[in-house]
C-alpha cells in the first residue's frame, strides 16, 4: 500500500503541467469489459498469470542473470526500472518500480519466488478491486 501515494505524484504532475492522465492500456481493456466472464478471465490474467509470469521473469531469470554479472544491488536497480518500463505508461513508472524494487528485496531476502509473486498478485488485486470500486479515479 505504500506504494499507491507514488501513484498520485504523476498524476498531479500531469494536472499541473495540463497534460492529459491517460489510463494504461489494460485499464482500458478492463474499463469495457462487459461480462461476468470477461471480468472473471482479465482478474486470472492479472492476479496469477502476470505475476507468476513476471516473478520468473524479472526476479528469477533477469535478476538472477545480471546478479551473476555486477553487485546485487545494481542488479535489483536495473531489473526494477526495466520492471516500471515495460509496462509502456509514464505516469506508473515510479510506482511500478518502486513496486519491483521491494519484490527484489523480498526475493533477496526469501531466496524464493513465492512471496515475491504473492505480493505482487495482491498488489494486483487491490489495484483492481480500487478500479472495481473507484472507478472515477481512473479516468476514462
Amino acid at each position: 500500500m505504500p506504494l499507491y501515494p507514488t501513484a498520485v505524484v504523476p498524476f498531479l504532475l500531469c494536472d499541473a503541467f495540463h497534460i492529459p492522465f491517460e489510463p494504461q492500456q489494460l485499464i482500458r481493456i478492463f474499463q469495457r469489459l462487459d461480462t461476468p466472464a470477461q471480468m472473471l478471465g482479465f482478474a486470472m490474467l492479472a492476479v496469477v498469470i502476470a505475476p507468476v509470469s513476471e516473478e520468473i521473469f524479472f526476479r528469477g531469470l533477469l535478476h538472477g542473470w545480471f546478479k551473476s554479472l555486477m553487485p546485487t544491488r545494481l542488479s535489483i536497480a536495473i531489473t526494477s526500472l526495466l520492471f516500471g518500463a515495460v509496462h509502456w505508461h509514464a505516469p506508473a513508472f515510479l510506482p511500478l518500480t518502486l513496486l519491483g524494487v521491494f519484490l527484489a528485496l523480498l526475493y533477496e531476502s526469501t531466496r524464493s519466488l513465492w512471496p515475491a509473486i504473492a505480493l505482487h498478485a495482491i498488489f494486483n488485486l487491490a489495484t483492481l478491486l480500487a478500479m472495481s470500486l473507484f472507478p472515477q479515479m481512473v479516468g476514462k
